[in-house]
């Protein structure tokens, strides 16, 4: 997040399903914090992802709090798979998410390519 010009987080706290048993000792409350600060930080939208139904209600809960944008995805591979955003917009609606609360392209802050041009030598 801190050396990518990234807009989007997408499918945020993915693990591997072989790691899925051990997510709470690996997502700590400190790491969680950690990524929600340096998505505020480097205005970097959270994605609310369908497919792998993350990130889960508190870190949404935190991460609006810390003034983070939120994007709704699929994560579709295919035309079978895809969805109509279910989860996110289920959490939009639980975690009480508003219309300025969504990532919109260069409306509340610059694009990442245009923000991040240093990193490009611009």
């Amino acid at each position: 997040i801190a050396k990518q010009p990234i807009d989007i987080y997408a499918h945020p706290t993915y693990l591997p399903e072989s790691m899925n048993a051990r997510r709470a000792e690996l997502w700590t409350p400190a790491l969680v914090d950690r990524v929600i600060a340096a998505a505020a930080r480097h205005q970097v939208a959270i994605e609310l992802s369908t497919r792998y139904e993350l990130p889960d209600e508190a870190f949404i809960r935190k991460a609006k709090q810390a003034g983070c944008k939120f994007t709704l995805g699929t994560n579709n591979r295919n035309a079978e798979e895809l969805k109509r955003c279910e989860y996110g917009l289920g959490m939009i609606e639980k975690c009480g998410l508003a219309w300025n609360d969504m990532f919109l392209p260069g409306v509340f802050y610059p694009r990442a390519v245009e923000r991040r041009a240093h990193l490009f030598g611009g």
